[in-house]
């Protein structure tokens, strides 16, 4: 859209270049003509006119331009302002997401640590057992090597 007000100012500044040039060409063929009926004091004062019609035309082209100019200037600035907006809201949005992912590790770090420590103790728990159940099984093997012991001797004797 920009682009496109820019190319119509672009070709209202090529209209008025043509019609200044127009105008230009008129003045000397009015000149030409006139140089053979004034005199130079007329002369002068016509092209003086001429000049002051050429300037004004000028002047309101300018002023055209200037306003084509400031209403483009403001549409980009409210452009760019709801784009800055925008921006702001996405990032308000990515930071509060960054703070709840923030919490769920925080979480999630705090359930590590309690499943570690219950893994801890699950594992010391194993080991007792395991440390049992060694001492029932060499409690065992001793009780049957008397057992046979005494069998052997019960039938020897």
């Amino acid at each position: 859209k920009l682009d496109w007000e820019n190319q119509q100012v672009s070709d209202n500044l090529s209209s008025q270049e043509r019609r200044l040039q127009s105008l230009t060409n008129e003045l000397t063929q009015l000149r030409n003509e006139m140089s053979a009926t004034k005199t130079n004091e007329e002369m002068v004062v016509f092209e003086r006119n001429i000049e002051l019609s050429t300037l004004r035309e000028e002047n309101t082209t300018l002023k055209t331009e200037k306003i084509s100019s400031l209403n483009l200037h403001k549409r980009t600035t409210m452009l760019l302002n709801k784009d800055i907006g925008d921006l702001q809201k996405k990032l308000a949005e990515k930071d509060n997401t960054t703070e709840e992912l923030q919490i769920q590790n925080q979480s999630l770090t705090d359930k590590v640590a309690s499943l570690e420590r219950e893994l801890t103790r699950a594992m010391e728990h194993n080991m007792k057992v395991l440390q049992a159940q060694s001492s029932l099984t060499n409690r065992l093997e001793t009780a049957e090597k008397k057992a046979e012991e005494a069998e052997k001797k019960a039938e020897e004797g």
